[in-house]
């Protein structure tokens, strides 16, 4: 965030612990530009699915910035490899049901539905 003296991270306790920071207790932080698009690396899932699928690929790119981002997080805040492709592809299956149409209510369920799977 902007300051009158140049700018500031806000962070959550759980970050502070996790880098053994003191809370109140400024550090110097070297921030770099990310060089891609969206901001963040599409996972490999993804370009899996997109090397498989083109209209899925196509559907993807054509959504928002913002909501391929939002996407991209709900695969990657994942840390199990079988749990992330499943997810992508329930991501892929409702994007081509509802051709290119994201709602989120149901790709929640969609995504309920993978993770069943055996």
């Amino acid at each position: 965030m902007k300051d009158a003296g140049g700018y500031f991270f806000l962070t959550n306790k759980s970050k502070i612990k996790k880098f053994g920071l003191l809370a109140d207790v400024p550090i110097l932080l070297k921030v770099k530009p990310v060089r891609t698009a969206l901001g963040i690396d599409i996972p490999i899932e993804l370009t899996t699915l997109f090397k498989r699928n083109a209209e899925f690929e196509k559907h993807f790119k054509n959504l928002t910035p913002g909501k391929q981002r939002t996407l991209i997080f709900l695969i990657t805040k994942v840390k199990n490899e079988l749990s992330r492709k499943r997810k992508s592809m329930a991501i892929e299956h409702h994007l081509l049901e509802q051709e290119g149409v994201l709602d989120f209510k149901l790709l929640n369920e969609m995504i309920k539905l993978y993770n069943n799977k055996i």
